[in-house]
């Protein structure tokens, strides 16, 4: 008896439809050998149902369109299961085709769960999948936190902290070891990095989103389970919704005086915001304090647009300026430039009695969240004057406005909710299909637990079956078929991502003419045809090092002539590896403005690592391991697990070994046969194992044979080897030197073959296979040099010889070059005392006589000041550095010939370097006061610490200095305490001695 139960749409009641004696088959299939690279879906054939009262209530009147009621949609599906004497025999959702009024049926079908998933995702996208209990606020302890697995999300739902994971990557900042040891706006922050969501998550999240849950190994493990992919691939940092904006303007006239030498601070009374097109967008101006003042919303860096009209009652020596400054701190003073006669300058410097108007936007200043900021006047005048600002003169209006803020801050919420803008706008279902498709992987209903995804790679899921014997089922009344799977046999895989763009992957393209992340090869046999082709919706995730610096980071910019650019680029997975150590670089706060220095890094890779360094016994989750970009500081050997041996390999060498086979026959399956079977049953037929590949036109509750396809399981098959590319061996490990090593089905050593060593994406030199050909092997293995395939590579009596004569020779810019041992010669022979130097006109190198500087010549070292031979001189101007907190300098004489403090508490300091190969012995300040005092002290770059190496003396003295040698990153300070505003310095002569520390 045949019942096919239905549920009513967006309901649980259970409908039992009237079948009478309709025929419905059934087909089932998984990942069929006609078509590797997806899989597919069970489905009945369209089936017909009668105009019954129960058929007409649950379609509702379907076929009548004058009284229909519409209560059924013919465009939703409704779950279904279809009983053979109480097995299920088919579980999926049924579809309504089309009505047949003439012959009063039905005609509908019901389909499995992969195409219900691509039913159910249809057209969504990525960014539409409601993600939002992973928002989260961009600080740098979260970032910082997303490393360890620990991320904070702004509300608690279960989740782990590993789900979003922030990565290092340079998108167009350029870093180098300078910028990530330098200030905020140069070195890396939270604001200047971007989130990454765990694939697994998503994979699941996606599912959950349709009513499934997911039971896999292969997503536990740490191949899967530590990978990511990389969100706002699109935008140049994590945008947020903030905006603001504000201009507002004086009600009155304001005036400033002063008669005294010392200036006279006054705010400015911007007091109106909402009227004569003045406004506050955000809400963030209050004109009604008793000082107007802008709060501040989040911390970053702004610009303000000053447009003011003013003069002055007389033309007496003035100096007023235009202050940006801060009601909660009392010494931040920001001086607002103008521009006067074509230079920079104090913005009020035009003394003028018969008004000025000024327009500026200031430079980027940088502010923390609430700040609050006005504008206000210092002025001083000591003959007497008067500075007013008009608030109208037709008819120009003086104003203050906002002219740029942060389009994203430390502090804001990164929102993953439905429709955000960090999510991809790939489909959904296109991101399941390209991790299935990437990983091999099949997706099985369970029968036992309701709406549970069983997801495993192919090979994995086929090894899991158990086994039945069918023996006894074949209809030997018919044909019996078997045949090798030559028929359906590809001649070549290709595993590829997609191109992009950015300056990494564009160059491998460009160069090596393939995708950075790609993998082809021929199969073996003469009957092949099309391509195995392995499809992916991401590009290429690759690491470089920084200049200067050790670690590995992905770059993903643009380079246009030499200029960095950001670049959009697609979604790129990669894989966590944890902290690593590494050179000192600092992370930056723009909370509190402030730096951690860090010496460990997230290391996110193509290659999933468990110590400082890669090793065979490490991962790769590209599709075939090969080079890498600075792998020579990383690699030491490279990773025999890779996505192709993991997911791939023993699959394609069952079903393309030379003893594979089809077997096509005809079968008494029962309802009970049917409602058990799994795609991995290991069937027994005739002292062979088979496993399903498909079942066609099965006629539920029908007692006829059915037509059933296998394929024979190959018992005994070296697995681990490249069969299937004429490869028998098996790659047992890559060795530091370069080389490979390889064993046999039996485990004994082996010396690998050209097609091995090819297929492994290795390189086959007399042979020998390696992995690396940068690395120069030990001997007796002969060193491998590869050149050109256009030109000669020639080794004679220990010499080599690259390239052919009159030929030239071309290293890639991407090429490392290391020279060890003796450099014998270059280019012709070099006499004593000769320097190779390169002719610009000849376009060559050459060796030409060295020069000597005399002593009396200056030399620029890397210090301030001139080097005359053993004397240097530091000016006025090299004391104009103060320790003030407010960021006042020195002030320089009209004719720069002297320096004075801004402060009698404030101190001068000057810091200078030393050439390599020299000494201070002693030093002597020139001044104007023998009062003031000086001190050296002496500290190094990448040290917070100073050590006083010369005490307290009066100007216009010596002071000697001992053991006070040159060397890399040390640096000397003379602190200049002047105790009186009016004295002052002009300048200091250091006695230097050739010498090089002991």
């Amino acid at each position: 008896m045949v019942q096919l139960v239905v549920k009513e749409q967006g309901g649980t009641d259970l409908h039992y439809l009237d079948v009478s004696d309709v025929s419905i088959k059934g087909n089932y299939s998984a990942k069929e050998i006609q078509d590797l690279a997806s899989q597919k879906s069970d489905f009945t054939q369209a089936f017909t149902l009668p105009f019954t009262q129960v058929n007409n209530d649950f379609f509702s009147h379907f076929y009548d369109v004058v009284s229909v009621d519409g209560s059924f949609n013919s465009s939703i599906k409704c779950e279904a299961d279809i009983y053979v004497d109480s097995n299920i025999v088919f579980s999926g959702y049924l579809q309504l085709l089309n009505v047949n009024n003439s012959t009063k049926y039905y005609e509908a079908l019901v389909f499995g769960v992969i195409s219900n998933i691509a039913t159910s995702l249809d057209e969504k996208q990525l960014n539409e999948l409601d993600l939002s209990e992973f928002s989260h606020a961009l600080t740098a302890a979260n970032v910082e936190d997303s490393w360890s697995g620990n991320t904070t999300y702004t509300t608690s739902a279960g989740q782990t902290g590993e789900e979003i994971l922030y990565p290092i990557a340079d998108y167009g900042y350029n870093y180098n070891n300078a910028s990530l040891n330098g200030a905020i706006d140069e070195g890396i922050s939270a604001t200047k990095l971007k989130p990454a969501i765990n694939v697994k998550v998503l994979f699941e999240k996606i599912l959950a989103s349709i009513g499934y849950t997911i039971n896999s190994t292969f997503f536990a493990s740490d191949f899967f389970a530590k990978q990511y992919m990389t969100l706002a691939n699109v935008a140049e940092s994590v945008a947020n919704n903030f905006q603001d904006a504000f201009k507002v303007g004086l009600s009155a006239n304001n005036t400033f005086s002063s008669s005294s030498v010392s200036p006279t601070v006054t705010e400015i009374d911007f007091n109106l915001d909402s009227s004569l097109n003045f406004f506050d967008l955000g809400g963030n101006y209050d004109a009604s304090a008793s000082t107007p003042f802008y709060e501040v919303p989040i911390t970053g860096y702004y610009q303000f647009r000053i447009n003011l009209r003013y003069s002055f009652l007389n033309t007496n020596n003035t100096t007023a300026k235009l202050q940006l400054r801060k009601l909660n701190s009392a010494t931040y003073g920001f001086n607002i430039d103008g521009n006067f006669n074509g230079e920079n300058t104090n913005f009020f410097n035009d003394v003028s009695t018969s008004g000025v108007t000024m327009d500026i936007v200031t430079d980027e200043i940088f502010l923390n969240a609430n700040d609050q900021v006005y504008l206000a006047v210092s002025i001083a005048s000591p003959s007497g004057n008067t500075l007013t600002i008009y608030n109208f003169v037709p008819p120009f209006r003086s104003n203050f406005s906002l002219f740029a803020a942060p389009i994203q801050s430390e502090g804001s919420i990164v929102d993953l909710s439905a429709n955000n803008n960090v999510l991809p706008t790939e489909k959904q279902v296109d991101f399941i299909s390209a991790i299935c498709s990437r990983y091999n992987l099949i997706i099985e209903m369970d029968k036992d637990v309701a709406n549970q995804l069983n997801i495993e790679p192919a090979q994995d899921y086929f090894d899991a079956g158990t086994s039945k014997d069918w023996s006894n089922k074949i209809d030997l009344n018919k044909d019996v078929k078997l045949k090798p799977t030559n028929e359906f046999r590809k001649e070549r895989i290709l595993m590829s991502d997609l191109e992009d763009e950015d300056r990494l992957n564009y160059y491998w393209q460009d160069t090596f003419d393939e995708v950075y992340n790609s993998y082809t090869a021929e199969f073996n046999g003469d009957f092949g045809k099309d391509d195995l082709e392995i499809k992916s919706i991401f590009s290429s995730w690759n690491t470089k090092r920084p200049q200067g610096h050790d670690m590995l980071i992905a770059m993903p910019y643009k380079s246009d002539n030499g200029e960095v650019t950001f670049v959009k680029i697609k979604p790129r997975l990669f894989a966590y590896s944890g902290l690593k150590d590494c050179q000192p670089y600092r992370f930056w706060s723009y909370t509190t403005g402030s730096y951690s220095t860090k010496t460990s890094y997230p290391f996110c890779n193509h290659y999933l690592i468990g110590g400082d360094t890669v090793v065979s016994t490490d991962s790769d989750i590209r599709f075939k391991t090969k080079y890498a970009y600075d792998l020579q500081f990383y690699v030491d050997s490279q990773p025999v697990n890779d996505t192709y041996a993991k997911c791939w390999r023993k699959y394609l060498n069952n079903i393309y070994s030379e003893d594979a086979r089809i077997l096509i026959a005809n079968f008494y399956l029962t309802p009970e046969d049917i409602a058990e079977f799994k795609y991995n049953d290991k069937i027994f037929i005739q002292n062979s194992y088979y496993r399903i590949n498909k079942i066609t036109s099965y006629a539920l509750g029908k007692n006829q044979s059915t037509k059933v396809e296998l394929i024979k399981s190959i018992e005994g098959v070296f697995n681990d080897s490249m069969l299937v590319f004429d490869c028998d061996l098996e790659l047992s490990s890559t060795n530091t030197n370069g080389t490979t090593s390889w064993v046999d089905s039996a485990g004994a050593l082996a010396n690998p073959t050209q097609s091995c060593c090819e297929a492994n994406n290795f390189t086959f030199i007399d042979d020998v296979c390696y992995w690396n050909t940068t690395v120069l092997p030990q001997e007796p293995v002969p060193s491998p040099i590869i050149y050109s395939h256009h030109r000669n590579v020639n080794t004679r009596g220990g010499e080599v010889i690259v390239g052919q004569t009159a030929s030239s020779v071309v290293v890639n810019e991407s090429t490392q070059i290391y020279l060890e041992g003796t450099v014998r010669r270059l280019g012709e022979v070099a006499k004593e005392n000769k320097v190779l130097s390169y002719d610009v006109d000849n376009e060559r190198t050459e060796w030409i006589t060295r020069t000597e500087f005399p002593s009396s010549v200056p030399i620029r070292g890397q210090n301030i000041g001139t080097i005359y031979d053993t004397e240097m001189y530091l000016t006025a101007a090299d004391f104009t550095k103060t320790n003030s907190n407010s960021g006042a300098g020195g002030v320089m004489a009209e004719y720069g010939q002297y320096v004075t403090s801004p402060s009698s508490s404030v101190n001068l300091i000057s810091s200078f370097q030393l050439p390599l190969g020299y000494k201070v012995n002693s030093v002597v300040v020139y001044g104007g006061n023998t009062a003031s005092t000086f001190s050296v002290r002496v500290s190094e770059v990448d040290d917070a610490t100073s050590t006083e190496v010369g005490a307290s003396t009066a100007i216009n003295s010596t002071v000697s200095l001992t053991g006070q040698y040159a060397a890399k990153g040390k640096f000397w300070s003379i602190i200049v305490v002047t105790g009186h505003t009016g004295r002052y310095i002009t300048g200091a002569k250091l006695i230097l001695e050739r010498a090089v520390a002991p």
